[in-house]
């Protein structure tokens, strides 16, 4: 993640701005690749006390289970048509 996406996750959270964040599967990735960001954005929202703050979404190209390496299946939560459109950057 650069420098500049990292400010805006800060300045908006800070904020109590809400954020969608996507994390995109795809097939044969390594499990903390996609796990991993997922807990620190979904642990950092609990340990605020505001349960909505930062909301990880799993996202594949179609919308359809993804198999991860050693066979772990994960299924998305939006294909990339249908998924929360990004917020205006200001």
């Amino acid at each position: 993640m650069e420098i500049f996406q990292l400010e805006y996750i800060a300045a908006r959270t800070c904020a109590g701005e809400s954020m969608k964040i996507g994390i995109y599967l795809y097939d044969q990735a390594e499990v903390l690749d996609f796990a991993g960001p997922f807990e620190v954005f979904s642990t950092a929202s609990r340990v605020s006390g505001q349960p909505d703050l930062l909301q990880p979404l799993l996202i594949s190209v179609s919308g359809d289970a993804v198999t991860a390496r050693a066979g772990f299946r994960m299924q998305p939560d939006f294909s990339i048509a249908d998924h929360p459109p990004d917020p205006p950057i200001r």
